[in-house]
């Protein structure tokens, strides 16, 4: 109680001060600056607003980044590799860190900084931020900016589609709650071909220093497998978890038997080998950061990840990745060389296909978001996710991305912007799945 009446004296101050350093910082700015703000607290929307900055500031032109959030260190250090030429505008002085340690990150990051951005963004309607800004996270659905009838993807698409299918996108439009015009851009610059080079030279020491003492040598793969337990957030975002980890040893040896090592990538929630000759658990090693995440990401032949936010280190560097047991398919990275296969969904014992999966309100099942309770997550068989990845490593091999099959071409002829990201973006699912017979 104490604390709470501190912390209502404390704020007005807190937000006052900041404000005015952020405008006074702003305008010694070269104007023909663009004005970038960090918005969510979620750490997966940190690399990838970088990454559209960095993609700014090759095509485009000078930046600046105001990043007022709770884990201020993460930022800096991220942008330090991924769009150093960015102008920063963050916590100063050691009155955030207390401030931080005292009344909790997630406190000064909604209830302060947020306050700080909403007026900042009023002063500035030029700058660019991905998502609109929530008094709570993840936001309500009910307080989001978007406005059913103002889409007119909706009024041209949505006679074409069921209710539940109309009902399920609105409701993860309000959820997303990003901006449209912002958002698209970053889909459409990330996608583009962008010279990597720079971003491979900061990286080199640090990649060289982590696998000296990984004593990583040779060509290697990293696998992100989340078992992460979402039930304190939501029982339904569970469909995120790897339920049978123990499925990826096929794959982990079939890997090593191709001459790769396999690197696990996260952190507590990555599972626990049986160690070999050729596995590196990097996840439970004293080494872990966000930037030796990025190094190694870098310096990988290609990744294996389910829908988790390492997927952005992996485009950050445009590297190929394979996703399996993929959810929430009406998200995603805006990276090329991409392919994946998603988990099996079946509903009364009958498994979906792919062309059933495009009409169902399912579809849009996201975070918490469950639209429909008879549907049921399946973990991918080991048989399923070797073929995928012997499918995959020619791709790889050949840099053949585009190089669509006939099933793959089908299913991006299926889509419609009412699908979002999936119809955004050129990756595609592997044509194993796609090929699939339902039971």
């Amino acid at each position: 109680m104490i604390k709470k009446l501190l912390f209502l004296i404390f704020n007005p101050f807190f937000v006052s001060y900041y404000y005015r350093f952020c405008v006074k910082k702003i305008k010694e700015l070269p104007a023909d600056t663009q004005l970038f703000f960090i918005t969510r607290r979620d750490f997966g929307t940190y690399p990838q607003l970088l990454n559209y900055i960095a993609c700014w500031e090759e095509k485009r032109g000078k930046t600046a980044l105001v990043f007022l959030t709770g884990r201020f260190d993460i930022i800096e250090s991220l942008v330090r590799l991924i769009c150093p030429a960015t102008h920063l505008i963050g916590p100063d002085n050691s009155l955030a860190c207390k401030a931080i340690a005292y009344f909790h990150p997630r406190t000064i990051h909604l209830q302060s900084f947020a306050r700080v951005y909403a007026r900042l963004a009023i002063d500035y309607e030029e700058a660019l931020y991905l998502y609109n800004q929530a008094s709570t996270y993840p936001p309500p659905s009910h307080n989001s900016s978007y406005q059913v009838y103002f889409d007119h993807y909706l009024k041209e698409l949505g006679k074409f589609a069921t209710p539940a299918f109309k009902k399920a996108y609105i409701e993860v439009r309000k959820l997303i709650d990003y901006r449209e015009d912002v958002y698209n851009d970053q889909l459409d610059v990330a996608s583009q071909q962008r010279d990597l080079t720079p971003l491979h030279q900061r990286i080199k020491p640090l990649l060289e220093d982590l696998k000296n003492k990984l004593c990583l040598q040779g060509p290697y793969v990293v696998i992100n497998i989340n078992c992460k337990d979402y039930t304190h957030q939501h029982p339904d975002a569970n469909r995120k978890k790897i339920a049978f980890p123990e499925r990826y040893n096929a794959i982990i040896d079939f890997l090593i038997n191709k001459g790769f090592v396999v690197v696990i990538q996260g952190r507590d929630e990555q599972p626990v080998f049986q160690s070999r000759h050729g596995l590196i658990d990097y996840a439970k090693s004293p080494y872990v950061s966000p930037e030796n995440d990025v190094a190694l990401y870098a310096g990988s032949t290609f990744a294996i990840l389910c829908k988790t936010g390492p997927e952005y280190f992996a485009m950050l560097a445009d590297i190929p990745i394979l996703g399996l047991n993929y959810v929430e398919l009406c998200c995603m990275v805006p990276s090329t060389k991409l392919r994946f296969f998603p988990k099996n969904l079946k509903k009364k014992g009958r498994s979906f296909s792919w062309q059933q999966l495009l009409q169902e309100a399912c579809y849009f099942d996201l975070g918490k978001s469950n639209f429909d309770h008879e549907v049921i997550y399946e973990d991918l068989s080991e048989e399923d996710m070797l073929t995928a990845v012997e499918e995959f490593l020619p791709l790889v091999q050949n840099n053949s991305w585009l190089d669509l099959t006939p099933l793959q071409k089908a299913y991006k002829e299926s889509l419609n912007p009412l699908h979002l990201d999936q119809y955004r973006v050129l990756s595609v699912p592997c044509d194993v799945y796609l090929r699939r017979k339902c039971e």
